[in-house]
């Protein structure tokens, strides 16, 4: 049977593992919203690109890419609005990559920038 001792001891390791954890999550999540700003700003870009002048498959892989990125970590980090509207910006930019149809395209991606703009202005307010 563990001693008073040690099971404090043991106490004190779970606590202090679990502050660790705590810690290294919001590094990830810190990294994951400055990444955002960014990823938001090429999403935004390539979208005014498209509409000046037509879909080009370089530009729908750009947004495809970011959606991607964003999908795969969002809803881990507690986003999961955000991670459920980039996966299906995606999906369809891979279903639709042979014939890209921008308008219900522009619609997903437009929905993607705004639940970005709904994560940052949220955090920013903490």
């Amino acid at each position: 049977m563990p001693s008073l001792s040690s099971q404090k001891s043991s106490s004190m390791d779970k606590g202090s593992r679990a502050a660790e954890l705590s810690m290294r999550l919001a590094s990830i999540r810190k990294d994951f919203l400055d990444r955002l700003v960014e990823r938001r700003a090429r999403i935004a870009a390539l979208v005014n690109d498209i509409d000046q002048t037509a879909p080009t498959p370089e530009a729908a892989e750009g947004i495809r890419h970011n959606a991607h990125k964003i999908a795969g970590v969002a809803a881990t980090l507690g986003f999961p609005r955000l991670g459920e509207l980039a996966a299906a910006l995606d999906a369809s930019l891979v279903a639709h990559a042979d014939q890209i149809d921008w308008e219900p395209t522009r619609d997903l991606t437009n929905e993607l920038l705004a639940e970005i703009e709904v994560v940052l202005n949220a955090e920013t307010a903490k």
